[in-house]
């Protein structure tokens, strides 16, 4: 009996060290796909919102390692755009929150 609950317990181990190891390479490998290019990602807040509701979203991405920067691009009501931040050719996949200053108009 003793036997038999000892080779269940190695049985269980070896599988458990398995499906460990499969997890660690899985992980590694979805982190080599990641496409880095200079192409922005722009996030938009909903009606009569700011940026701040982005901002889970953008250092979610960031903790992800899918991009290293981050901006704000303020739009008056005129449409008049101003950059909190600055954006360089070398930056990866950049992330832009865009904050309308008249978040209650919907004709964008």
């Amino acid at each position: 009996m003793k036997k038999k609950i000892s080779l269940a317990l190695l049985i269980i181990a070896s599988l458990a060290l398995i499906f460990g190891t499969w997890q660690i390479w899985q992980n590694h490998e979805a982190g080599k796909k990641l496409n880095h290019e200079s192409v922005p990602t722009l996030f938009f807040h909903g009606g009569g919102s700011s940026y701040h509701a982005e901002e889970h979203m953008v250092n979610t991405s960031k903790k992800a390692g899918a991009s290293k920067k981050s901006i704000i691009a303020f739009v008056d009501k005129d449409g008049h755009v101003r950059l909190q931040g600055k954006l360089n050719q070398s930056d990866k996949n950049p992330l832009v929150m865009v904050n309308f200053e008249n978040s209650t108009n919907f004709d964008f």
